[in-house]
């Protein structure tokens, strides 16, 4: 007989008057700040196990990597299984645990919360589309198509961030890659009739027209795109530094110098004068360098180099420097410790990143100000290294 039939047949002669009643149990429960930070790479690594056992099952496998056992009618016949697993099976199996562990990384690196994503991407979709409406007009037709395919997925993102807020926890992170993706190989990104449609001709204002023309190349060159499509998908640092250096060489190898507005007298006239800053201002360096590697000979020369030098502040370095506060501050305070390469990595890209930055209050202390000095100095550096670098691969 079993022990819970024992039990219930022994409690029936129990006398209640001997019994003592215990409370009412009652439980509380307090939910983490952040549980996705465990529950999405639990949920993916059930994903994967569950897709494992599933083409295991029709490969004829046992999940981990066995062949399933003959009947016993077979075996007693003398007929038995093979012992190698179907290579096709296992590299299923595979790649199927290696995406897994792929999204549940990618999840948890993920830079942002799904609260802010709320309100970016329905402001993304009237950005991008007053962008595209603008440019349609002036724009073949497959250009256009793509445009409107960023759109869509833009506008999918952000209605899944309001109606499906759950699943967009889940699985956002691998959906905004994907949109960064299509967005950085669109061949309109490097389009010379999108350039020539958004800035025609400089500005004619007198004293505010070379911000105004900086502000219009600044979106047409697409530096505007770049950082905007870094900072609204957030991938982590290992995947934003190769992303950004993906665009910047798009961008870079469009040439936008052959484009009209920057082949007009004005603007050529204020390249020669960015180029006369910068020489001044690099003097101490000027010393000991060639010309050639300070202002370049030729006209195309000097305007590639100051276009290269702003494409890699504007669309490589300050998208990333966004992304640094955003990564600590969800990281905390106390900070996790790197759980793999990747994750070392990271780290090692956040310091470089945090040299050009002010560091915080917890990181000063109470002891020294900021060190307003050291961080001009470092960035002085910065812009001689990247100023002679741009005007070298000019020359």
């Amino acid at each position: 007989m079993r022990t819970r039939d024992l039990i219930k047949q022994h409690s029936r002669g129990w006398r209640r008057d001997r019994l003592r009643p215990f409370p009412e149990l009652r439980f509380t429960y307090e939910e983490e700040a952040s549980p996705e930070e465990f529950f999405v790479p639990y949920v993916w690594s059930l994903a994967a196990a569950a897709a494992a056992a599933l083409v295991a099952q029709s490969t004829g496998e046992t999940p981990f990597g066995g062949a399933q056992q003959q009947s016993a009618a077979s075996t007693s016949s003398g007929r038995q299984s093979p012992s190698a697993a179907s290579p096709s099976g296992s590299l299923l199996r595979s790649a199927s645990g290696a995406l897994g562990r792929c999204l549940a990384s990618l999840e948890a690196d993920s830079i942002g919360s799904a609260e802010s994503d709320r309100f970016y991407w329905p402001l993304a979709v009237l950005v991008w589309g007053s962008y595209v409406m603008k440019l349609a007009a002036r724009l073949s037709w497959a250009e256009t198509a793509q445009n409107l395919g960023l759109s869509a997925g833009i506008l999918s993102l952000a209605l899944t961030s309001w109606r499906f807020q759950a699943a967009y926890r889940r699985h956002g992170a691998p959906l905004r890659l994907l949109l960064l993706t299509y967005g950085y190989l669109m061949p309109v990104l490097t389009s010379m009739e999108a350039m020539d449609a958004f800035s025609p001709a400089p500005s004619t204002i007198p004293v505010l027209g070379g911000l105004v023309d900086t502000y219009s190349l600044w979106l047409s060159t697409r530096n505007a795109f770049l950082a905007w499509a870094l900072v609204g998908c957030r991938p982590p640092l290992y995947l934003a530094v190769p992303y950004q250096l993906f665009g910047l060489w798009r961008i870079t190898r469009a040439d936008f110098c052959q484009a009209t507005v920057l082949k007009h007298p004005i603007m050529q006239q204020r390249t020669e004068v960015a180029h006369v800053v910068f020489s001044i201002g690099l003097t101490g360096m000027g010393a000991y360098l060639p010309a050639r590697l300070v202002v370049p000979t030729s006209a195309h020369g000097r305007c590639s180099s100051l276009l290269l030098f702003y494409n890699i502040v504007f669309a490589f370095l300050a998208p990333l420097l966004l992304l640094v506060p955003l990564r600590q501050q969800q990281r905390g305070a106390a900070g996790a410790q790197p759980r793999g390469v990747l994750q070392q990595v990271e780290r090692r890209l956040e310091g470089w990143l945090r040299q050009l930055m002010l560091p915080g209050r917890a990181e000063v202390g109470l002891g020294p100000p900021f060190p307003i000095g050291d961080l001009l100095l470092r960035w002085w550096l910065t812009v001689a290294v990247l100023w002679t670098s741009c005007c070298a691969l000019a020359s």
